[in-house]
């Protein structure tokens, strides 16, 4: 009997839950019942030739009608499709798509220990990418009682890592470890090594789209992957994905975003050219007390720079965004050559950097920041960032 149809079809229908964007809600509804109806009509084909083959072919037939009938955001929700897949589980539970999608019925209406519960079950009839990938990003949202938010968030990196090792070659599994280690980054580490391996997986991700031949329709990647690469300093990059993700789905603020890193890039510049707007006399009372033998930052060369500690004081301290988990701070080494600073701390660790604070930072990675503006080419912005990721020594603190 041939299936290849339904499934295209309910497949085709089920994936617009997640990647439709269209110009209008109406449009978005329409365009889904349109894709519904497709497959519903698909799987009614298979109905009588299921009754005869028997075996199986119920449950495969009973999961496709509710997995199709779940591929709305109303279906999601109905009691029809949750019985639907329900009973396909029950009469083969070898069958782990229907349990990910009953997993995701109850999700959707926010009955999350049952989601939970249903996707812990589909583990024991087999370790998928995608069941792993579902709890993962379910244990992010709802935690664990009587478990750190920590633990239970790299609990969800060893989730999406094993459903990564499982399917290398799933775009969506690389941007569930990625969105994993981001939240770890934000709620928990404050890690520079998870920023990092958010990175190298949403760069993984886009890989394996494009390998695969796929759209590019992932606006919530991007936004992500952008934030990821703002917090690493990464401006130019994270311009373009914001830039990206709004091409893609213009209610998702993700232009707002991009506004927003420009204005960064653009005030760190202004403030590094201008010495922070300080006054001669207080700009050298600053820069005067650090020690004479003070390794310049001009003795740094762009990358790393192990074994080099240069002493520097902080002349400007950029406000803290809620997505932004370490100091951002413009420095002067006693020359008066002025960089932008990014310190992670030590996991576990707060740092609280005043304006006066004279600091050591060890082993430094340099590199140039070169930004357009995202609407005019011929604006610039332009300076010199250092990121530090070992703990920095405090040589002087702020005086009042």
């Amino acid at each position: 009997m041939a299936w290849a149809p339904a499934h295209r079809a309910v497949d085709a229908a089920y994936e617009l839950h997640d990647t439709l964007y269209a110009s209008s809600e109406a449009e978005r509804d329409e365009r889904m019942r349109q894709a519904q109806a497709r497959a519903l009509a698909a799987v009614d084909a298979c109905e009588a030739a299921a009754e005869a083959e028997g075996g199986g072919a119920k449950a495969r037939l009973s999961y496709l009608r509710g997995k199709a009938l779940a591929s709305t955001a109303a279906g999601r929700d109905s009691e029809e499709a949750e019985r639907l897949l329900a009973d396909a589980v029950k009469l083969q539970p070898s069958l782990n798509d229907a349990w990910n999608c009953l997993g995701e019925c109850y999700w959707s209406r926010g009955e999350h220990e049952m989601a939970r519960y249903t996707f812990l079950t589909a583990l024991e009839h087999g370790r998928t990418a995608d069941t792993l990938y579902h709890l993962s990003m379910l244990q992010r949202m709802i935690g664990r009682p009587g478990a750190s938010t920590e633990t239970v968030l790299q609990e969800s990196v060893q989730l999406a890592k094993e459903a990564v090792r499982l399917d290398a070659s799933s775009a969506r599994t690389w941007c569930g470890l990625g969105n994993a280690h981001l939240t770890l980054y934000a709620r928990a580490s404050s890690s520079a090594e998870d920023l990092r391996m958010a990175h190298r997986a949403f760069l993984q991700a886009d890989k394996a789209r494009t390998e695969a031949g796929g759209p590019d329709h992932d606006a919530d990647m991007h936004v992500n992957h952008g934030t990821v690469c703002s917090l690493l300093g990464l401006f130019a990059e994270a311009i373009a994905h914001f830039s990206q993700a709004h091409a893609l789905d213009p209610t998702i603020g993700a232009l707002l975003k991009q506004q927003q890193t420009w204005a960064h890039v653009a005030r760190l510049s202004e403030l590094i050219a201008t010495k922070a707007g300080l006054k001669p006399k207080k700009f050298s009372s600053l820069v005067d007390e650090l020690p004479a033998a003070s390794l310049p930052l001009s003795k740094l060369q762009l990358g790393q720079n192990p074994g080099k500690a240069p002493h520097v004081v902080v002349i400007y301290v950029m406000p803290q965004d809620k997505a932004r988990c370490h100091p951002c701070v413009v420095v002067s080494d006693r020359e008066g050559q002025c960089v932008a600073l990014l310190v992670f701390p030590s996991r576990g660790a707060t740092l609280q950097l005043q304006v006066g604070d004279a600091i050591e930072v060890v082993d430094p990675t340099l590199c140039r920041v070169e930004v357009e503006h995202p609407e005019a080419a011929s604006v610039r912005a332009g300076f010199h960032l250092i990121s530090a990721s070992a703990a920095i020594t405090p040589l002087r603190a702020h005086r009042p």
